[in-house]
């Protein structure tokens, strides 16, 4: 049966066997996260309970403040980053345009932080 399929499947076009390879693959990636969810949360969930019974923190909430620190550790890394560049980097002549310019874009980020 096995062997039929494989056989089916190789006459197949390209992107049908493409469509079907996708499929597959979030299928199986799904079942893996639902999997996941339902044997990690009763954990994670008396975890916290037993911490603290009158407040309780979702996942959602959990997952929320871990996407905050990551992102605030990658932006730190990125600028010691820019800082051993500026210091390692020889000093360029750069156009007073370009140089306005690049002021005005670093400005622009430093506004998003």
């Amino acid at each position: 049966m096995k062997e039929n399929f494989l056989e089916k499947l190789r006459k197949k076009p390209k992107n049908q066997r493409r469509i079907i390879a996708f499929s597959g693959s979030l299928i199986v990636t799904a079942f893996i996260f639902i999997f996941w969810i339902f044997a990690g949360l009763p954990q994670f969930s008396s975890r916290i309970i037993a911490e603290d019974k009158d407040s309780f923190i979702s996942p959602l909430a959990s997952v929320k403040e871990g996407l905050s620190q990551t992102l605030e550790l990658i932006s730190e890394e990125f600028s010691l980053f820019k800082e051993r560049i500026k210091s390692s980097a020889p000093e360029l002549k750069v156009p007073d345009e370009i140089r306005e310019e690049w002021r005005s874009l670093e400005e622009a980020t430093d506004n998003l932080e």
